[in-house]
């Protein structure tokens, strides 16, 4: 045995289709990446809105709506580049497991 191989780790991957680990969230994925942009579109709207006009309400309810749609929208895209990251797939898998699967 040479001395490089001993410090090699197999892991199980034992492939089963019912598995629950192979479900992937698309649907979870999409809505996620859908908020994060309608986010970031609704606080350059208020920022604008608020730049120019006299009206500041206006701009400040395009703030509100658009953290209410950045803040889960950015969290759930994070954890997907997270998971995409991961150099294990025990690793992805814990992070998968974070995320809900919209049906």
């Amino acid at each position: 045995m040479r001395p490089d191989q001993s410090n090699l780790e197999i892991e199980d991957i034992s492939f089963q289709p019912e598995d629950e680990r192979l479900k992937f969230p698309v649907k979870t994925l999409i809505f996620s990446i859908s908020l994060f942009i309608v986010g970031i579109t609704l606080l350059i709207a208020g920022l604008v809105l608020e730049l120019a006009e006299d009206d500041k309400s206006k701009g400040m309810a395009m703030w509100i709506l658009g953290l209410i749609t950045f803040i889960p929208g950015s969290y759930y895209t994070i954890l997907f580049y997270r998971a995409y990251r991961a150099k294990t797939s025990t690793e992805r898998m814990n992070i998968l497991k974070e995320i809900p699967d919209l049906n």
